[in-house]
C-alpha cells in the first residue's frame, strides 16, 4: 500500500489507511477493526470515471487523512473532502463542516498551557504558561521539537554531528527523542537513528519524520 495516509482512532480500536496508487490514479479507504479483526474498504468519493488523467488528478488533489475520531475518519480524496464511518466504510461529503477529529496546532500542548517555539539554530524550546522557557536536555548540540505526545511530553529529533546552524549534512545523525516537562529531560527512542518514522495521526500534514542521513532537514 502506498503511504498516502495512516491514522489510528483515539480509543485505539480502529485503523484507517488511505491507499493511493500513483500508477493507476485510483484510491481506496481501508478500515480495520483492531478488536474484531474485521476489514472494510470504501470507494466513496474516489470516482475517476469523469477524470481524463486520474494519475495527475490524484497528485494535484494531495489526498491525505485529515482527522479521526472514535467513529469516523475524514480525508481529502479524489472527489473532495469526505468522512467515513469506521464500522461500515460508508462515506459522505464534508460540506463546510469541521473534519471529525481534525488535529489542532501541533506546536500547542493538548491542554493549551505550553507551546513549542521553533528557532532558526535548531535549538527549539518550550514556552510554558508563565512565559518561562524550558530548554530540552537533548544530549546533543542541536535538536528540533516536532509535536506533542501528551500534556507533559514533546516529540523531537536529536541531531548529532559536525553540522552547524540549520544545515544537516551526511555526517550528521538524527534520532527520535521524547522530552518531559517541566524538567526538560530527554530520552532517545531506540532503533530510530537514520530511519523513516511513520506516526499515528496527530498533526497535519506531518505524519512522517525522515531521520535518514542525507542533505535535507528532519
Amino acid at each position: 500500500m502506498a503511504g498516502a495516509g495512516l491514522a489510528a482512532s483515539p480509543d485505539g480500536e480502529s485503523l484507517a489507511v488511505l491507499d493511493a496508487d500513483l500508477d493507476t490514479g485510483e484510491a481506496t479507504m481501508r478500515l480495520f477493526d483492531l478488536v474484531s479483526g474485521k476489514q472494510v474498504a470504501s470507494d466513496d468519493g474516489m470516482d475517476t470515471s469523469d477524470i481524463e488523467d486520474s494519475v495527475d488528478h490524484l497528485l494535484e488533489s494531495e489526498v491525505e487523512i485529515l482527522g479521526i475520531s472514535d467513529d469516523e475518519v475524514a480525508a481529502r480524496v479524489v472527489n473532495g473532502d469526505y468522512a467515513y464511518d469506521l464500522a461500515t466504510g460508508a462515506g459522505r461529503p464534508l460540506d463546510d463542516e469541521p473534519a471529525p477529529g481534525e488535529a489542532g496546532d501541533p506546536l500547542v500542548s493538548p491542554d493549551g498551557r505550553a507551546r513549542i517555539r521553533q528557532r532558526d539554530a535548531l535549538r527549539d524550546v518550550v514556552v510554558v504558561e508563565q512565559g518561562d522557557e524550558v530548554v530540552p536536555r537533548a544530549g546533543t548540540a542541536r535538536w528540533t521539537l516536532v509535536r506533542w505526545v501528551d500534556d507533559d511530553t514533546v516529540l523531537g529529533v536529536a541531531i548529532d554531528g559536525p553540522g552547524r546552524g540549520q544545515e544537516i549534512g551526511p555526517g550528521d545523525t538524527l534520532t527520535l527523542m521524547t522530552c518531559a516537562l517541566p524538567s526538560g529531560d530527554c530520552r532517545e527512542v531506540p532503533g530510530t537513528t537514520g530511519e523513516r518514522v511513520v506516526l499515528p495521526l496527530g498533526t497535519r500534514p506531518t505524519t512522517v519524520i525522515g531521520l535518514e542521513p542525507a542533505g535535507g532537514s528532519a
